[in-house]
């Protein structure tokens, strides 16, 4: 474990002001090495009462409560992480944590991008809105709020996976570096297959906080062939105008191009799993045009769907 002291040397040559408030970038292992951020997964223990500043990183972080609770500040909210519970900072995310007390055990787990995109991203589910939109909001450049808030326990599966995970990089065997690569895909599979997922963007109503950005993508992609935005808020009991205001604050995306992502994704699986001609396709996901699909897919992955299925 290491404290700001141990730190502040080095991190006071690479910082931010933004608003009068000055944010540091953390580019090093908070662990007594401080060494740069070169493996793809690294593990450090938040340090017991001390004072760490506004700060991001470059990479994405979960923090983990193993044991006991903290605080953690994301530029206008305040979170409490109790034992068991997950949050993932996206990277460019400034945030600070409350001093941890002793007794607290809470860890955080640091995974560079490259990492994403060689070991999970690849092996997550294709067909899933919720998935998309979690792994955009881990992908994000943007400096912005953004963040996970999984309302996981210590009993729950992710957890149970984290823990192995843990076992593995503490004590490193043959074959370690492949189970966890493994556990790690089955961890965010789990999170996602959960929907533990407690919030992911704040809505600006709160009165009309009754509904989550999950439970709207849970529809989309139960009901994205032939439903309308006025359907789907006639559903959750809003007003049109206010629920496509909300699905574009909260996911960048409007309702339309929404659905066409679930349309998509959805054709890709069956284009690489099923035998199903292009024309079953368009039928099965609710276009009636198939040129109009041929434009769209086009759009989205760059080739026609032969050419992607080809490839496969």
């Amino acid at each position: 474990m290491v404290s700001w002291k141990d730190i502040k040397h080095i991190a006071l040559d690479d910082k931010e002001v933004i608003d009068g408030v000055e944010i540091y970038r953390f580019r090093f292992n908070m662990d007594r090495s401080l060494d740069q951020v070169n493996d793809s997964l690294n593990v450090s223990q938040q340090a017991y009462g001390s004072f760490v500043p506004w700060h991001f990183h470059d990479y994405m972080e979960i923090m983990y409560a193993y044991k006991g609770s903290c605080e953690v500040l994301l530029v206008d909210d305040r979170i409490s992480l109790d034992e068991g519970n997950l949050l993932i900072i996206d990277k460019r995310t400034c945030h600070r944590v409350e001093e941890v007390k002793k007794g607290n055990i809470i860890l955080n787990l640091v995974i560079k991008k490259d990492y994403l995109t060689k070991h999970l991203l690849n092996r997550l589910s294709k067909n899933s809105l919720i998935t998309h939109f979690m792994l955009q909001s881990i992908k994000n450049k943007k400096f912005e709020k953004s963040y996970l808030m999984f309302m996981t326990k210590k009993q729950d599966e992710p957890v149970h996976l984290l823990d192995r995970i843990l076992l593995e990089y503490y004590n490193l065997r043959e074959f370690s570096e492949e189970i966890i690569d493994s556990y790690m895909a089955v961890f965010f599979i789990e999170l996602i297959r959960g929907h533990f997922i407690e919030k992911v963007t704040k809505p600006e109503n709160k009165a009309a906080d009754k509904y989550t950005t999950i439970d709207f993508l849970q529809y989309i992609e139960r009901n994205y062939q032939h439903d309308s935005l006025n359907n789907m808020a006639a559903h959750f009991n809003y007003h049109p105008n206010y629920l496509s205001n909300r699905l574009k604050n909260e996911t960048g995306k409007s309702y339309m191009e929404l659905v066409q992502l679930q349309k998509m994704a959805v054709a890709t699986v069956f284009l690489s799993s099923t035998n199903l001609s292009v024309e079953e396709i368009v039928a099965e996901i609710g276009y009636s045009s198939v040129s109009f699909f041929y434009k769209k897919f086009k759009n989205f992955h760059g080739e026609t769907p032969q050419k992607f299925r080809t490839n496969l």
